[in-house]
């Protein structure tokens, strides 16, 4: 898959686009979490129950790899993480917000929250900075 996004990026890059790939969010559904608010429900007292292992929650990504190889042409990545993880934890919920709506897909009110950070990254990436 890394070839294949590879291509397609530096395509995007030779026609003189700016180009960010932004990474996926990290996955509950990979650590056994299929439904985050269900989890949340029955373990209302202690959120880390609905945690993960950043090395699981966050597999390997493809077209990040291939983002990183072209960073020489002008290819970088938007990459909010941290927003979801600290070094070695992922969360379920954050600040008192669910962040997850099943096992993969975000709750509107956390992605909201995320918008302020995705497009500091965007303009200043799309910039040049």
């Amino acid at each position: 898959y890394t070839a294949g996004f590879q291509k397609s990026l530096a395509s995007f890059a030779a026609a003189g686009a700016p180009v960010v790939d932004i990474r996926d969010t990290p996955i509950p559904i990979y650590g056994g979490i299929d439904s985050m608010p269900e989890c949340l429900a029955l373990h209302a007292d202690d959120h880390a129950a609905c945690s993960g292992p950043r090395s699981v929650w966050l597999p390997a990504d493809p077209s990040i790899a291939a983002a990183r190889q072209l960073a020489d042409r002008g290819v970088s990545v938007a990459d909010l993480t941290d927003a979801f993880c600290d070094a070695k934890t992922c969360w379920g919920a954050i600040g008192g917000v669910l962040v997850y709506s099943d096992g993969h897909h975000l709750t509107r009110t956390y992605s909201r929250t995320l918008a302020p950070f995705l497009d500091r990254i965007l303009v200043r990436r799309l910039a040049g900075d």
